[in-house]
């Protein structure tokens, strides 16, 4: 009796240890829209998830010809944000914005940031808790990143507010060269990890193989990560064999549907000059679409589920947009937030 008692014992103790529980979870998405504006199935979604975090993307930080740091695609309300939600003003900054900062000029840019957030947040009626900046930051660039983090952390309209920003795979892995970023917690990116301009990459969205390779070291990072999933697809358009750039808003079933496409796995040929939702497609041109499946995206969550160990945790997709909701319905989503339970 004594060994079977034992033997329980041991095999609750190996259960709970593999399969670790986050304390509190928060569902979310990201907006990475121009407008603000729900559509009823949008409501619909977040209401049926119970989810009540959005990350709001307020802007980009760009620069001009004359390499002048300037705000773009500056987010316009035409709804009133709910107020049961809590929003989180999302400030992306190119690689070519980060890589032209000079570290004497983090501090202003850190006050043009902030004025530009808070000027938003008053005219939506925001008060947020959290700001995240999302920067796909290099070895280069981290310098200067990083004091951009430290100086807005400065700015008195921070004060008991978290920082936080995104994470890339790459920066995960390699941490020692990447570094650290000076912030409260990181949102680890776990999409676009392919080569979106190598004609061969069968899908450069989501790779969970890959993703694995990256992520070995997750529970050693030393931040609380929080996790961004995929729920978007794009097309990219491949002209003479080379990178054309990505056909937004394209349903796979507009290819499909056209007798001047051939389609072979997940490419499709034009076969003959045509048009198609503006875009001007030439004979020859290759189309492959990208959209994760629901099973990778489920791999992809199991695996970081078993690797985070944060207390606290919000589980984010991105992004939030009807469209997507075809083909990503609410009962497999809410079947990829379970996983972090």
């Amino acid at each position: 009796m004594k060994k079977i008692c034992s033997l329980s014992i041991c095999i609750v103790i190996c259960l709970s240890a593999c399969n670790p529980r986050h304390h509190e979870i928060t569902k979310a998405f990201f907006y990475w829209k121009t407008v603000y504006r729900l559509s009823d199935a949008d409501k619909k979604t977040l209401n049926d998830l119970g989810c009540k975090k959005i990350y709001l993307r307020y802007f980009d930080v760009d620069i001009d010809a004359t390499g002048t740091m300037l705000p773009n695609a500056v987010l316009r309300f035409t709804d009133k944000p709910d107020t049961s939600l809590h929003y989180v003003p999302t400030v992306f900054i190119t690689q070519r914005a980060i890589a032209a900062l000079q570290r004497t000029d983090t501090t202003v840019l850190a006050q043009q940031i902030i004025t530009l957030i808070a000027s938003l947040d008053s005219m939506a009626g925001i008060i947020p808790e959290e700001i995240q900046m999302d920067c796909d930051w290099t070895v280069k660039s981290k310098d200067a990143f990083f004091a951009l983090l430290r100086a807005l952390r400065q700015q008195p309209f921070m004060q008991h507010k978290k920082l936080s920003c995104t994470l890339r795979l790459h920066q995960t892995k390699y941490s020692g060269t990447s570094g650290i970023p000076p912030v409260d917690r990181a949102m680890l990116m776990c999409y676009n990890m392919g080569n979106i301009k190598n004609p061969e990459d069968h899908n450069s969205i989501l790779d969970a193989d890959l993703a694995k390779a990256y992520l070995g070291s997750i529970k050693h990072y030393p931040l609380a990560l929080d996790i961004a999933l995929p729920i978007f697809q794009w097309s990219v358009l491949f002209r003479n064999d080379q990178f054309n750039g990505i056909l937004r808003d394209m349903d796979p079933v507009t290819f499909k549907a056209n007798v001047y496409f051939s389609k072979h796995g997940n490419v499709y040929t034009c076969l003959k000059d045509t048009q198609i939702n503006h875009y001007l497609i030439h004979e020859h041109d290759k189309i492959r679409v990208e959209m994760p499946g629901i099973d990778e995206i489920s791999r992809m969550a199991k695996f970081t589920a078993s690797q985070d160990s944060a207390s606290k945790i919000s589980i984010a997709f991105f992004h939030l947009d009807s469209l997507n909701f075809y083909k990503y319905p609410t009962y497999e989503l809410e079947k990829i937030f379970a996983y972090f339970k």
